[in-house]
């Protein structure tokens, strides 16, 4: 009998345009439903959403029939134009257009579950900028590697 097992947690990062700290705590409780609605209706489980003022991150499991890179234009998409609607947004709303996207194993997965819980403390002592940074290096993800399904990114040929 052929069987086919797939499970993987997506850790997923992004920030809003120009880092702008315009989540409230009541928009962000919103938000959070509305990026977990939307990852449901794409065949995604939301485990845990959480971040701050200027970011968000999420854990949820990745449906294999759909791409990363589409699955993030899709929330994204769908949340900013959610915030745009909102009555207290003084500015037009936006998500930055780039977004950090880990694998996580079985073995870490509440490790992050716990690095995602504790966003509010964690930033008291770190910037965006310097989180973004050690999940890179952590991972080993290199920024502006290439992605075909992402306009833009650079060949890992050309970048060198």
């Amino acid at each position: 009998m052929a069987t086919t097992l797939y499970r993987m947690w997506i850790h997923a990062v992004f920030p809003t345009f120009y880092q702008r700290p315009v989540i409230t705590p009541i928009l962000e409780c919103h938000l959070q439903k509305i990026l977990a609605d939307h990852l449901h209706s794409l065949g995604c489980q939301a485990e845990i959403i959480n971040g701050t003022s200027n970011h968000v991150h999420l854990l949820f499991q990745h449906n294999p029939t759909k791409s990363i890179a589409d699955i993030m234009r899709d929330i994204k998409g769908d949340s900013s134009n959610w915030m745009n609607q909102q009555p207290v947004m003084e500015k037009k709303f936006a998500w930055d257009k780039g977004y950090g996207a880990f694998s996580v194993s079985h073995s870490q997965h509440d490790r992050v579950m716990e690095f995602i819980r504790d966003q509010k403390n964690y930033h008291q002592k770190f910037t965006y900028d310097q989180e973004f940074q050690r999940l890179a290096t952590l991972t080993g993800a290199r920024p502006n590697t290439y992605h075909p399904a992402v306009p833009g990114m650079r060949s890992l040929r050309q970048a060198q």
